[in-house]
């Protein structure tokens, strides 16, 4: 305070309404809060903060170039807390949680390819028809795409049991492994929701994007902005 009084820089305090008592836990413990220590009851609320950062690209029309910018913290909380897809229908994140662990695909970039789907006007049954399908366990008699194509489903599933690749230490994807797994589920999302269409291309391979090409956007980008900026203020 002193300090602020011979500078001649007023101290500034946000202040907080109707805030739950959970956060009291977190209040005043030296240490910037993480998103999502911000975003409440929420469950799965880490997942639900890493689906939101892998979703900022397309908010930001960039996601040729990038897949999971850091930073944009208040941008996070705003989408796990407008996005009704997190909140209202907390099933999605649920739905998509039970998936990555079973399937072990992971959850960020697979959750982004899922609700930004929704967020674009996916069908939703399209979009759980999607995630049916990756359960090791699923029943499903897969469709073709084409006459030597395949269900973008089946390749996913064979590509991620096969090169499910943990490499540092603490268990973690690398920076291009994650990238490649972000860039492949953004397509395999999009081939699976154009399959109708007649110029849309055979699935006749499925890989991982590597670093020395552009990634593939999310599927109807325009759409996801305005859908972000109905539902954030």
């Amino acid at each position: 305070m002193a300090s602020c009084v011979l500078s001649g820089i007023p101290i500034i305090l946000p202040i907080a309404i109707n805030t739950p008592w959970s956060a009291f836990l977190i209040t005043d413990d030296s240490r910037r809060r993480a998103p999502d220590q911000m975003i409440g009851d929420l469950p799965y609320s880490k997942l639900c903060t890493s689906i939101a950062r892998y979703l900022l690209p397309a908010l930001h029309g960039n996601s040729k170039m990038e897949w999971s910018p850091r930073g944009y913290n208040e941008e996070i909380v705003n989408i796990c807390l407008g996005w009704p897809q997190f909140s209202a229908d907390a099933e999605w994140v649920t739905s998509i949680k039970a998936v990555s662990t079973s399937a072990r695909i992971p959850g960020p970039p697979l959750g982004a390819a899922c609700i930004g789907a929704l967020a674009a006007g996916a069908s939703p049954f399209e979009v759980q028809a999607f995630l049916d399908a990756l359960k090791p366990y699923s029943k499903i008699e897969f469709e073709t795409i084409g006459t030597d194509g395949e269900d973008p489903r089946r390749l996913i599933g064979a590509l991620f049991n096969k090169a499910n690749r943990l490499k540092d230490s603490r268990g973690r994807f690398t920076h291009d492994d994650e990238r490649g797994h972000a860039g492949t589920l953004r397509r395999a999302m999009e081939l699976w929701l154009n399959r109708h269409n007649e110029d849309s291309d055979q699935v006749k391979k499925l890989d991982f994007v590597p670093k020395s090409r552009d990634l593939p956007p999310m599927w109807n980008e325009n759409a996801i902005r305005a859908f972000h900026d109905k539902h954030v203020n």
